[in-house]
């Protein structure tokens, strides 16, 4: 037998992505199916993207749970659909507003779609395309940040940024790019949708999120963005984390206010970085292949390494979840758990911290 015996065989890929979103106005789960591999390896199944969920009732957070049935905590939506037939490289999903908003990172495709990001509104029940900045390259992550403020107009504003990060040929050429969103509760108008207001300069830069931060009760919080960078120091790779913060006056990111603008964290690449708030303190938590480090934010003093877990061969992956604990077991609201995906000698397997 010889390699020639295998050249009418064809390989053929399954993937099935399902990402998870906690909103306001309730759960929904988003099913990506994708054949690849092959120009002719399609099916019904994978050739749109479902959409399901459990729109909460608004009164049903103060209603005594154990004597509720669950018919009167909320609404099982029936599922909608987007056309996909193609590979999905990241997924977001938000609410402004009274919309539903999904961000779609259109990966590999034979000629399914071109475009580099989709993003789509619920109109009543059908996903509408809406216009958006499209990005030149393809889109490797996105991260959703909300909040709202006040101007100098006293009028108050709901917004989204979408932080984009795109595939580069040269890691030392990545950017940010960040779409805004914005609505007027008080006049029910959308001054800005989709509207690229930025580029951050972000060179090798692996993952991000953002962080809150709230001094004491009667300021502002703080609004940042924590980036995880690699590149060449003094000849040697090096990883760090450098922070921007959003000002409100000049509707854009800036340097934030800490004694150094990239802390350095290590000669490994970080996989993942995770912001949480974790017993009133504001907490990175960042992996690498070596474990994970917790770290805490002080405002002006930049972080400060708390912990750190060291695994068996190598990690993976890590997610971060908040587990809501009764008060009978515990006297904070929420527990953090820390997912781990580790694999020695060819074998993986999970931890939970």
């Amino acid at each position: 037998m010889n390699g020639f015996d295998f050249k009418n065989y064809q390989l053929y890929e399954f993937t099935e992505k399902v990402y998870s979103f906690r909103l306001k106005s309730g759960f929904y789960t988003v099913t990506v199916k994708y054949d690849g591999s092959s120009d002719t390896c399609t099916s019904q199944d994978t050739s749109e993207i479902e959409i399901t969920g459990t729109r909460l009732n608004p009164s049903a957070s103060a209603v005594n749970l154990t004597a509720t049935s669950v018919d009167h905590l909320g609404t099982i939506l029936s599922s909608t659909f987007i056309s996909g037939g193609y590979a999905v490289n990241a997924l977001q999903m938000w609410e402004l507003g009274s919309s539903l908003y999904i961000a779609v990172a259109p990966g590999y495709s034979t000629d399914v779609v071109t475009e580099t990001l989709l993003v789509y509104e619920l109109v009543g029940a059908e996903w509408t395309l809406q216009p958006c900045t499209v990005p030149e390259s393809r889109v490797q992550q996105m991260v959703i940040n909300s909040f709202k403020m006040t101007g100098n107009d006293n009028v108050e504003k709901e917004m989204v940024h979408l932080l984009v990060i795109q595939e580069v040929a040269e890691s030392i050429n990545a950017v940010v790019d960040i779409h805004e969103w914005q609505y007027i509760p008080s006049t029910a108008q959308f001054p800005r949708e989709g509207v690229k207001i930025q580029t951050l300069s972000s060179p090798g830069i692996t993952s991000l999120d953002v962080l809150r931060v709230q001094p004491t009760k009667d300021t502002n919080p703080l609004i940042l963005i924590a980036m995880a960078l690699r590149f060449e120091r003094f000849f040697n790779p090096t990883s760090y984390i450098s922070f921007l913060q959003y000002s409100a006056s000049m509707n854009m990111y800036v340097k934030a206010v800490v004694p150094d603008q990239f802390t350095e964290i290590g000669p490994k690449p970080i996989l993942k970085i995770k912001a949480r708030q974790i017993s009133d303190t504001a907490t990175l938590l960042i992996s690498t292949e070596d474990g994970v480090s917790i770290y805490s934010f002080f405002p002006n003093q930049g972080i400060k390494l708390v912990s750190e877990y060291r695994v068996r061969g190598r990690l993976v992956d890590m997610a971060v979840y908040q587990e809501t604990m009764p008060r009978v077991l515990s006297k904070q609201k929420s527990s953090t758990l820390i997912y781990i995906l580790t694999e020695l000698w060819h074998v993986q397997r999970t931890e939970v911290l």
